[in-house]
């Protein structure tokens, strides 16, 4: 899984629901800096944040980490 790549599945899938960077930290639980830094490819994400994005963006979790 890497780490670019998801950051620039998330960041297509969520400016696809017109949704602010804000709106899906609020939702899923997490920091506007976890997401941002996350859609940047900065570190990795652990697999529960993926699947509580994928679950907010209404997206498999295949869609964003491949």
């Amino acid at each position: 899984m890497d780490s670019k790549t998801v950051g620039m599945n998330v960041k297509i899938a969520r400016v696809k629901k017109n949704m602010t960077i804000q709106e899906l930290a609020k939702r899923a639980g997490m920091s506007v800096t976890t997401i941002s830094r996350l859609e940047r490819g900065i570190g990795n994400a652990r697999m529960f944040s993926i699947n509580k994005i994928a679950e907010v963006l209404e997206v498999d979790v295949k869609t964003l980490v491949e």
